[in-house]
Formats: structure tokens, C-alpha cells, sequence
């Protein structure tokens, strides 16, 4: 399998559809060859990754309870990218139900090929998740998660009832918070 790794610490992985690949991937092997390609470590808001969950919950934004509706992968200065967008059912701070967010993830689809981030787990369409989102950067049409890949929590439902879910391995903030009802965070 081919790999790609960004500068900067963001890491994509190419996936093919004849190798296997799921929407996330492991790390890429030591000994494997790579390919640097340039990125923006601000953009895709790893620059903002927290030592805990109470700091993301008191960084974000916009928190809120939401739906995925659909996903659409794009690219941006050359790099995959997957816009997925929500509606927001039960807001937390921020937000008001029934509002739509178009949310960006690392990785994505390009010329046929999956690009998958090592650390970012895309959300899929009909599920429910607890968006934690960082504020907005000037002049950009997309929300990010915080962090990059600690801002998306799986939950069971849309209400503050709900518990987190297993989502993300690679996001070792889950660990603090999964089986807990939203109801018992830090708000």
C-alpha cells in the first residue's frame, strides 16, 4: 500500500478499494516509503488539540447534538478533504435546532483513491454524534471540529440522555468520557 504523509504531523494514508481500506487506517510503518506533501496544520485545526476534555469542551464554540445528513469530498490546495454536513438537534451552547453546519474532515477522496487521516475517523451520514466545533478562522465557509479529531464524539441518541459511544481509538479523550450521558459533561 502506498502512503502519504503531510508535513506538520498530519498524516493521510491512500487507501484502495482493492487494499482493503475502511474510513480510517493505521499509522503508517517505519518502513514503508512515503511521500511529503505540503499542508496547513492550522486548517485542519490540529494546531488546537487539547491535553483534556474539559479543555476542548471550554475551547469550543458550537456544541451541539446533531445528525449526519450527507458528506461530499472535496480538495483544497490540492489535499482530500470530506465536508460533511449536520443538523443540529439538540443545541448545547451555540447553534439552534433544525440549523444546518457543513463540518470539515481530513481525508477524503481524490482521483479514485481514499485518503484517510491516522487520527480522524469521518462521521458516516445517519448517524448521531456531539459536535464540538472551533471558533471560526476569517473568511472560511467551513466549521472544523477542535482539535482536528477530538471534537466528534458518537452518541447513542439526541438527547441529553444519550451516552458517548466508542468512536475513535486514536482519540485518547474518548476514553474520559465514553459510557457517560451528555447531561454529566462539563456544561
Amino acid at each position: 500500500m502506498k502512503k502519504l504523509i503531510l508535513t506538520m504531523s498530519a498524516v493521510l494514508v491512500i487507501c484502495t478499494a482493492a487494499a482493503g481500506c475502511g474510513k480510517k487506517a493505521a499509522p503508517a510503518a517505519e518502513n514503508e516509503s512515503m511521500e511529503q506533501v505540503p499542508t496547513n496544520e492550522a486548517a485542519l485545526g490540529w494546531d488546537n488539540t487539547q491535553d483534556g476534555f474539559d479543555e476542548v469542551w471550554d475551547f469550543a464554540n458550537e456544541i451541539f447534538i446533531g445528525r449526519v445528513q450527507s458528506h461530499q469530498y472535496y480538495t483544497e490546495n490540492g489535499l482530500p478533504n470530506t465536508a460533511v454536513t449536520v443538523i443540529i438537534e439538540n443545541p448545547i451552547r451555540g447553534g439552534a435546532e433544525g440549523e444546518t453546519r457543513v463540518i470539515t474532515y481530513s481525508g477524503g477522496e481524490l482521483n479514485g483513491e481514499f485518503y484517510a487521516s491516522t487520527s480522524t475517523v469521518i462521521p458516516a451520514d445517519g448517524g448521531e454524534y456531539l459536535f464540538l466545533l472551533e471558533p471560526e478562522m476569517a473568511g472560511d465557509q467551513y466549521k472544523y471540529p477542535c482539535g482536528g479529531y477530538q471534537g466528534t464524539y458518537k452518541v447513542s441518541g439526541n438527547t441529553y440522555d444519550s451516552v458517548i459511544e466508542v468512536f475513535n481509538e486514536n482519540n485518547l479523550l474518548e476514553s474520559e468520557i465514553l459510557g457517560e450521558p451528555i447531561s454529566q459533561l462539563p456544561y
